[in-house]
């Protein structure tokens, strides 16, 4: 699956979520994908996500 900006996502990314239910966005981590539907863990709950245009990963800042 990718985000909304043709990212690729996978397992363990961080990302950014517009959450329908309160309408807010959160960050989180993904620990599961299943067909079309992502599953993010974010301090408060773990969410399911299916439109792909809510979510954005977060780049990963790591230096080598």
């Amino acid at each position: 699956m990718k985000d909304s900006k043709g990212s690729i996502l996978s397992i363990g990314d961080r990302v950014k979520v517009r959450w329908n239910f309160d309408n807010k966005i959160h960050e989180g981590h993904i620990f599961r994908i299943s067909g079309n539907v992502v599953e993010i863990d974010i301090s408060i709950r773990k969410i399911s996500i299916s439109d792909h245009t809510k979510i954005t990963k977060i780049p990963d800042t790591k230096r080598l």
